[in-house]
C-alpha cells in the first residue's frame, strides 16, 4: 500500500531522508510516495514547522544534532535510521582491526551496551504504533508467510584442507615444536589425520561440502554458497573454481535450488574491474547467474563498495556484519537498500546484513556448542520480535574436530532447530524474493 510522504529538508538532506523513511516503510507494507497532497500520511520536517493538516507528523530533530563522537537522537527515527544504514555510525569510530574490519569491540553496540538489540528495528517498531494509532493500515513483510527467515551461507574459503601453509603447520609447529603441548601419542595421531586429507577423496573440506549440501536438501532448505575465483594477496588461498570437483559441486547445487554467491579475493571490495572479472568466471564456471556478494573477510569501505556491489550487477550482499562477535552491525536485521555514498544515493544492492558466524562464537567469543547455541537462538530472538532474518555462516571446515570441534554439530542443530520453530530456511535471493506484506 502506497502511503504519501512529504519532507521539509534542506534539499541536500532529502535523498537521505528518503532512503531511511523507505528503509522504515516498506518493512511494514508501506511504499512512500513523494508528494504534497492533502491526503493522509506522513510528513517530516522541522518541529518549528507547519504540518500539514491530516499527515502524522514526524519531527526531524536529529540532523542538526549530529556531533562526531554522539549516538544518533532516538527521538528521530528518521535520522536514526540513517545514521546506522548509511555507515555514517561506523565513520565516527576511527579505530579498526588488522585487516581494516569495523569490530564490534569498540564500535556503537559496544559503546552503547546494545548487545543483540537492533536500534533501526525498535525505531520502526515505535513508528509503527504511532501508524496505527492514526489509522494507517500496517502489514509488516512477512518470509515466504512465516514470521521470521534464517539464510544459511557457506563461504568457500578453500576446498582442501591439505595445502602447504597447513603442512608446515601440523608438521613443524605441531608435530615437532609441540605449540599446542599435546601428548606425544596425540600430536602423531593428529599428524596422521592431515597426512590422509593428501588424497582428495579423503579431504574432509570436501567431504563437508557434499555433507552440508545433502542436510540442507534432506531438511527441504536452501542456502547460498560463495565461492572465490581469484587470489590477490597473502590472505588469499586460490583454487581453480574450473576444476572437475567444483563444476561438479556448482552443478548439484543449482541443480537442487541452492544459489551461488561471489567470496571476492582479498582486495577486491574496491576494484570494480577485479569484482566484474571475478563474477564473470564464477557465472561461466557455475553456468548460471551470480547474484550474490559477500566480501573476503568482510572487506567493506562505503566510499566505494556500494557502487561496486551495483554497477557489478549483484542483487543482494550480506557482508556488513561483526567478525569477532554475534550483533546486528548496522542496527537491524531486516532487508534495506545499500547507501551509495559515492553518487549520494541508495545503490540497486540489498543488504541482508550477517548476524552470526561459527569461528565469531567459537574462536572470537572462546564458546563451546552449548553456548554457541544460546547466542545464536538469542540472535534468532531478535529477528523474531523484529520479522527479520537471521544470515548465519558456515565455512565448509564443518566436522573437522582437529580445527573446529563442535561446529559442525552447531550447523545441524541450528538448521533444524529454526526449521522446528517455524522460520523460513532460504538462501539469500529466495529470502528476498519471498518477503512480502502480511495480512494487515
Amino acid at each position: 500500500m502506497q502511503i504519501p510522504c512529504g519532507i521539509a529538508l534542506p534539499d541536500a538532506l532529502v535523498p537521505r531522508a528518503r532512503h531511511a523513511l523507505e528503509a522504515l516503510l516498506v518493512p511494514l507494507g508501506l511504499d512512500p510516495t513523494w508528494d504534497e497532497t492533502p491526503a493522509p500520511g506522513l510528513w517530516y520536517g522541522p518541529p518549528e514547522a507547519d504540518a500539514p493538516i491530516g499527515r502524522l507528523r514526524v519531527d526531524a530533530t536529529g540532523w542538526d544534532r549530529r556531533v562526531r563522537n554522539t549516538a544518533a537522537d532516538p527521538s528521530d527515527p528518521v535520522f536514526e535510521a540513517w545514521w546506522w544504514l548509511s555507515g555514517d555510525a561506523e565513520a565516527e569510530i576511527v579505530a579498526r582491526d588488522g585487516v581494516g574490519r569495523y569490530a564490534f569491540s569498540g564500535s556503537w553496540h559496544d559503546r552503547l551496551g546494545l548487545g543483540l538489540r537492533a536500534p533501526v528495528d525498535e525505531a520502526r517498531d515505535r513508528l509503527a504504533g504511532r501508524l496505527r494509532a492514526a489509522g494507517m493500515p500496517v502489514r509488516p513483510r512477512r518470509w515466504a508467510g512465516r514470521p521470521w527467515a534464517l539464510c544459511p551461507t557457506h563461504d568457500v574459503d578453500y576446498v582442501r584442507r591439505f595445502r602447504p601453509g597447513l603442512a608446515w603447520r601440523e608438521t613443524v609447529d605441531h608435530l615437532v615444536l609441540d605449540r599446542r603441548g599435546l601428548p606425544a601419542v596425540e600430536r602423531i595421531r593428529r599428524w596422521i589425520r592431515f597426512a590422509a586429507a593428501a588424497l582428495p577423496s579423503d579431504d574432509p573440506y570436501r567431504r563437508a561440502l557434499r555433507r552440508m549440501l545433502d542436510m540442507e536438501t534432506g531438511l527441504g532448505v536452501t542456502a547460498t554458497w560463495f565461492f572465490k575465483t581469484a587470489a590477490h594477496g597473502p590472505y588469499d588461498v586460490g583454487y581453480r573454481v574450473g576444476s572437475a570437483f567444483v563444476r561438479r559441486f556448482l552443478a548439484a547445487a543449482r541443480e537442487r535450488g541452492h544459489e551461488i554467491g561471489l567470496h571476492p579475493s582479498f582486495h577486491s571490495f574496491a576494484h570494480p574491474d577485479r569484482m566484474v572479472a571475478e563474477r564473470d568466471t564464477l557465472a561461466s564456471a557455475s553456468g548460471g547467474p551470480v547474484p550474490a556478494l559477500r566480501t573476503h573477510y568482510l572487506r567493506w569501505h562505503d566510499a566505494v563498495t556500494p557502487s561496486i556491489a551495483g554497477s557489478a550487477g549483484f542483487a543482494v550482499d550480506s557482508s556488513l556484519g561483526f567478525a569477532d562477535s554475534v550483533g546486528f552491525r548496522r542496527g537491524t536485521c531486516v532487508p534495506f537498500r545499500l547507501w551509495d555514498r559515492a553518487n549520494d544515493r541508495a545503490a540497486s544492492a540489498w543488504e541482508i546484513p550477517l548476524s552470526v558466524m561459527e569461528s565469531s562464537l567459537f574462536n572470537r567469543m572462546g564458546l563451546d556448542v552449548e553456548g554457541a547455541m544460546e547466542a545464536t537462538q538469542a540472535a534468532a530472538g531478535t529477528a523474531r520480535r523484529h520479522g527479520g532474518a537471521l544470515v548465519v555462516l558456515w565455512h565448509n571446515v564443518l566436522w573437522e574436530e582437529d580445527d573446529a570441534p563442535g561446529w559442525g554439530e552447531h550447523f545441524e542443530r541450528t538448521l533444524r532447530w529454526a526449521v522446528s520453530d517455524g522460520a523460513s530456511v532460504a538462501s539469500l535471493g529466495s529470502a528476498l524474493s519471498s518477503w512480502a506484506p502480511g495480512p494487515a
